[in-house]
């Protein structure tokens, strides 16, 4: 606003001149809905888990853009308000780096931070919803030493009660080979992305493609294998991680024995709107004994077992 003041024979006189900028919007156009259901999940992975860290991660963008001006960060904030009442997607770079690992908000996936408390180690939960710090480092031992050393670790605690369970099992005729044990978050990401992209190779959408992946593979920072407390286990001579390993009598005894030294059948059958995961026969979690034995019988999953379900 613009306020000028002059005089004409002695008589004040005011001129009032106002501008009024308008505001742009603009609103994106959405590709389709979401299917209706997801397709079937097969085999999750079939490399071997040493080559797993060998994988190229995606290269992601850093270039710095420049400061935006008041008007440029009035016209982002209608874009972005505009496209949300339009029911459309305003999409955000593909991962942007949170506190608690990365945010696919996009696909509305923005975890919290997961509450860390020593005592309560191995309870844990890290899921869709929760991630770890960035600066989350477990201290990792390997399960077997001299029997399956590379990348078959976990956390150190949680190793341990493995190595008991494993010799256990081997004692009834039962191997539980160590598939895939702690892993690093730049591991995870790449699993993740590549699996986006897979889907976005089949044609989906970009936020499509992020919520089918998160089905079988958690997003970066959201993963038990971060945490070094979950083991993917297959029976010997495998290497594929599928749900045929229920067949198996390494499941079997699992199913029947893996409560008594900590562990539980993390993502079950028939709780998929629960756990937000897709059935996993090979996928292992360590909870300690009490927890898994309550958990185990009842056939709850960890999130019922730490909303007071007990």
């Amino acid at each position: 606003m613009l306020f000028m003041k002059s005089r004409t024979k002695g008589t004040a006189a005011a001129l009032l001149v106002i501008v009024i900028s308008g505001g742009v919007f603009y609103a994106a156009s959405s590709k389709g809905k979401l299917p209706r259901s997801a397709p079937p999940v097969t085999s999750a992975v079939t490399l071997p888990p040493e080559l797993w860290d060998a994988a190229k991660t995606k290269t992601e963008k850093t270039a710095a853009a420049p400061a935006a001006s008041k008007t440029e960060a009035a016209k982002s904030e209608n874009t972005k308000t505009a496209a949300a009442t339009a029911g459309t997607t305003a999409k955000p770079e593909s991962t942007t780096a949170k506190s608690g690992g990365y945010s696919y908000s996009y696909a509305n996936i923005q975890p919290a931070i997961a509450a860390m408390n020593e005592a309560q180690w191995n309870l844990l939960l890290v899921n869709r919803d929760f991630a770890l710090p960035q600066s989350y480092a477990p201290e990792t031992a390997v399960c077997l030493p001299g029997v399956y050393p590379e990348n078959r670790e976990m956390e150190k605690r949680a190793a341990a009660a493995y190595r008991k369970m494993y010799y256990a099992a081997l004692k009834d005729g039962a191997e539980l080979v160590p598939y895939s044990g702690y892993r690093r978050t730049s591991t995870q990401k790449s699993n993740f992305e590549n699996r986006i992209a897979s889907y976005r190779a089949q044609g989906y959408s970009e936020a499509e493609s992020v919520n089918l992946a998160a089905q079988s593979i958690l997003p970066p920072g959201c993963s038990e294998h971060e945490a070094g407390l979950a083991m993917d286990i297959v029976k010997p001579g495998s290497w594929e991680l599928s749900e045929a390993f229920e067949n198996s009598k390494e499941f079997q005894w699992l199913k029947k024995n893996a409560a008594d030294y900590g562990f539980i059948l993390r993502y079950p059958r028939g709780k998929e709107s629960v756990t937000k995961i897709s059935y996993e026969p090979w996928h292992w979690r360590y909870v300690g004994e009490e927890a898994a034995k309550v958990i185990m019988a009842s056939g709850m999953t960890l999130e019922e077992y730490l909303n007071g379900n007990r």
